[in-house]
């Protein structure tokens, strides 16, 4: 199939688009043609390994939240909730920046009110909303998962959700240095460092 859908695009470009346009102002490349087939290639067994470390039956039935996520659900979960706080966090951070401009303020102030839109839709996605949510971020929800692993209530609670903010919050602005460590934390206690609260 990658082969093939590279072939009609190759051939729609070299072609004008299979004789719309009166001369092709794209052109097709065998090169493409052999990328674009290996990078399908490499796409369909990628997915393959990932189905047997996560076989489709793994996710919880429809209504059903699971409180014993693997990793790889909490990897999707936060990867949805980032691209929902990057996504809004741009728009309101670049809205925000143009009245500032706008109203005349300095660069510095406009930077500094971007960064705090920023963290505003982080603590709102991370903390705000699971709260609320029985567990469930946004990207939690998606996936069917909760990150209250148990039951907490009062000063237990607070503290569950203070801790994971925190590390949550490092692993958002320092990703490179704390995911491997999550990661192989996870590997040998099953658990992320603020299930234990």
């Amino acid at each position: 199939m990658g082969l093939l859908t590279s072939l009609v695009i190759e051939t729609a470009q070299g072609t004008g688009l299979f004789g719309i346009y009166p001369y092709a102002y794209r052109t097709a490349d065998v090169d493409d043609l052999i990328y674009n087939t290996l990078g399908a290639v490499l796409g369909w067994l990628a997915a393959s390994a990932l189905a047997r470390a996560l076989p489709p039956g793994a996710l919880a039935e429809e209504g059903e939240v699971t409180h014993e996520p693997g990793f790889i659900r909490r990897c999707v979960a936060f990867w949805l909730d980032m691209l929902l706080v990057t996504l809004v966090s741009l728009v309101v951070g670049g809205v925000t920046g143009l009245v500032l401009a706008m109203l005349g303020a300095s660069e510095g102030v406009r930077s500094h009110a971007m960064d705090l839109v920023l963290y505003a839709t982080f603590l709102w996605v991370e903390l705000v909303a699971p709260w609320r949510h029985a567990g469930s971020t946004p990207g939690g929800a998606f996936v069917r998962m909760s990150c209250e692993t148990r039951e907490r209530e009062g000063a237990r609670r607070a503290a569950f959700y203070v801790l994971r903010v925190v590390l949550l919050g490092a692993a958002y602005f320092l990703f490179p240095i704390l995911w491997p460590v999550f990661a192989l934390f996870f590997l040998f206690a099953r658990r992320m460092p603020y299930d234990f609260v």
